[in-house]
């Protein structure tokens, strides 16, 4: 008696089941995602005031929480996980047939949206604004998203503790990034006036300023008061407005920058320590899913 062999699913049928599941959703991404890029890019919409910058985050934040992170819970909660990894499609060819198509759609819609914003955006200044907006660095927030959704279905196993999960931890890690990581990939450069006015001294154009504030006399952030900085401002007369800088213990202003030639490196490493942390979560889902089909 022969054994009774069965084929190993293509990629063929993991786009098929993709599209046969997630059609309606797709389909709706493709209609609105074309709608605002073409408001954005026409202008119908006002730009400067609008939620049309955050159109692309609000894309890759939606994947990821309503397609990745219900995909693997689901199978738990219907108990067809038995047989989604069966000996036909092993935990990680699971992961990867039932995620790519989905990744790919996800990418290419968040990458027309970056396109259309880029045409609204200046280029010369270094914003966050431009820094997301350039499409291979969005796609690596798309993959970190699917790999963080695939990762919490995993570990919880049910729906709505997946999708909750997701779009916090999702939404903590974009913001935590921007905020405090991204423009410290590098040193920042350094730019001082002496007894210099509030405003602050000159830095190459277009740079991103990341800190400023006043020194003290061994080059350390000065501690005065802000009203007091403010007064000396204020002074009308040089000398008078130095010797009022002199008294308060501040020997320059500073302005702590990022210049824009850089944007490119800050990106690259950004997008690795996404690419990264997909990796691990990646890891994580499919050790899971493994220890799982052998219980």
């Amino acid at each position: 008696m022969t054994a009774l062999t069965r084929d190993r699913i293509d990629w063929g049928s993991w786009v098929w089941i993709a599209w046969r599941q997630h059609r309606t959703s797709i389909l709706l991404a493709t209609g609105v995602t074309v709608v605002v890029a073409y408001s954005v890019a026409s202008r119908s919409f006002d730009f400067a005031v609008g939620i049309w910058p955050y159109a692309p985050t609000v894309l890759s934040t939606l994947t990821a929480t309503f397609w990745a992170a219900p995909m693997v819970a689901r199978e738990f909660e219907d108990r067809t996980n038995v047989f989604a990894w069966s000996q036909d499609a092993t935990p990680q060819r699971w992961v990867v047939g039932r995620s790519l198509p989905l990744v790919v759609v996800a990418a290419a819609l968040v990458a027309i949206l970056n396109i259309a914003l880029l045409r609204q955006i200046g280029t010369e200044r270094f914003t966050s604004q431009l820094f997301e907006a350039n499409p291979l660095v969005h796609t690596t927030y798309v993959v970190f998203g699917f790999a963080l959704g695939l990762a919490f279905g995993t570990l919880l196993r049910q729906t709505p503790g997946a999708i909750a999960g997701t779009l916090t931890v999702f939404l903590g890690v974009r913001i935590f990034v921007a905020l405090f990581l991204r423009m410290h990939l590098m040193p920042p450069e350094r730019s001082a006036t002496v007894y210099g006015p509030a405003s602050s001294p000159e830095a190459p154009s277009g740079a991103y300023i990341v800190d400023s504030g006043y020194l003290d006399n061994h080059n350390g952030r000065a501690a005065a008061p802000f009203a007091q900085t403010e007064g000396c401002a204020n002074t009308p007369n040089p000398d008078a407005q130095a010797t009022c800088y002199r008294e308060a213990g501040i020997s320059a202003h500073f302005t702590d920058y990022q210049p824009r030639p850089r944007m490119p490196v800050l990106q690259l490493a950004e997008g690795m320590i996404y690419l990264a942390l997909t990796a691990l979560l990646l890891w994580f889902v499919t050790s899971r899913l493994r220890a799982r089909r052998h219980i």
